[in-house]
Parts: structure tokens; C-alpha cells; sequence
């Protein structure tokens, strides 16, 4: 399969939210602020056995970016890893300004981030906090990630908050996941039904 990204996108105006931080809790394995943050992980089934705690994103890079440079091969994943999601964030990751457009840090806010996502094509701000899913015992960050940049678990908690947990990623379509992160249509291409000749052309 192969998911065409459309290079293309909207700014917003700025939103302001004079919203107080509000204080953090811990339980069953869901992050959650107070009328802000809610994003469970969902799946007890595959969590049996392991210690869960949740860590800053800032304290799992070796420098504080958002975004530093990209290469597709640096994002890390992980036994929970969804391969769908590791695909589009590879290629996203060759796409620097779109990243740079999609996440921003909440001026209101500290450790906050605004991500603007298009849920049905329509331009929406998911608010989130840094606070990332981590393995204790392995000392690894629980889905994607990168050494140097924030960005691949900033973009995934917002997907998730979006579908209401990490694990219900799996389930979602890859072009859509695509859409919703770019805001234009995707197509899916069986490269198996179209002859070499024509597909010699098509990428060149």
C-alpha cells in the first residue's frame, strides 16, 4: 500500500486559553488532567505484567525539540508498537515543515502542546500535556519514539486522544490516520495490479 501525501495546509488563528494547570492524576494506567487531558492506554489484556508509569517527553530525548531533523530510520519502536502508525510517521518525519506546522506549544501552558489535526476534514486543536506511556523494567518509551525529538509522542497521544485510546490506533485506516493528520485525501495504490511499465511512469 502506499499513502499519497498531499503537501498542503491550513494556519489557524491562535486560540487562547487562559485555562489554570490543572493537577495531575494517576490511575489504571490513564493519564488524566482535569478538564483537559484523557487518553487511556485500553488493553489490560496486553499491559498483564508490566509496571506502566508515565514520563515527560522532555526527559526521554536527549535535547528538547519538537523537531530536529529528519530521517525516517530514527524513530524507535517498541513490543506495543502499531506498524500502521510506525509507516506514516516515516513518512511524515521526511516532511519537516508539515511537523513544524502541526505541533505547537501551548503559550498558556507549560509542558502542553496544541496539535491541529482533521478529524473528517475538518480543522480541530487537540490540547495535550507531555506526559508519554513508558515501561519501567525495560526503561523504554511503551509506542514510537525518537532519541533526539518529541514530536513522534507528541503527534501519538494527540491520534489517541482523537480515537480515545492508544491501542484503538491499530483499528484505524492508515490513509485515514493520513487525512486526518494533513487534512486533503489519500489514496491507496495495490502496486500488485498495475504493470511494471505503468508504474515506472507513475514515479517518475
Amino acid at each position: 500500500m502506499l499513502g499519497c501525501l498531499t503537501l498542503g495546509y491550513y494556519e489557524p488563528n491562535d486560540i487562547v486559553d487562559n485555562n489554570e494547570d490543572h493537577k495531575l492524576k494517576m490511575s489504571d494506567y490513564i493519564i488524566e488532567e482535569e478538564h483537559i487531558d484523557y487518553v487511556p492506554i485500553n488493553s489490560k489484556k496486553e499491559l498483564k505484567g508490566y509496571d506502566i508509569e508515565w514520563k515527560r517527553a522532555s526527559e526521554l530525548v536527549n535535547k528538547v525539540a519538537i523537531f530536529d531533523s529528519y530521517n525516517p530510520f530514527e524513530i524507535i519502536e517498541s513490543n506495543f508498537t502499531i506498524k500502521n502508525n510506525l509507516i506514516l510517521f516515516q513518512c511524515l518525519s521526511q516532511q519537516p515543515w508539515l511537523i513544524r506546522k502541526l505541533i505547537k506549544p501551548d503559550r498558556c501552558r507549560n509542558n502542553h502542546y496544541n496539535v491541529l489535526l482533521y478529524p473528517k476534514r475538518v480543522l480541530e486543536k487537540q490540547n495535550i500535556d507531555d506526559y508519554i506511556p513508558y515501561i519501567k523494567e525495560r526503561k523504554e518509551v511503551m509506542f514510537l519514539s525518537n532519541r533526539e525529538e518529541m514530536w513522534p509522542m507528541l503527534l501519538q497521544k494527540a491520534l489517541a486522544k482523537l480515537h480515545n485510546s492508544y491501542f484503538a490506533l491499530a483499528q484505524v485506516d492508515p490513509c485515514l490516520l493520513l487525512e486526518e493528520v494533513t487534512g486533503f485525501p489519500t489514496t491507496e495504490i495495490n502496486l500488485n495490479m498495475i504493470p511494471d511499465e505503468q508504474l515506472v511512469q507513475f514515479f517518475s
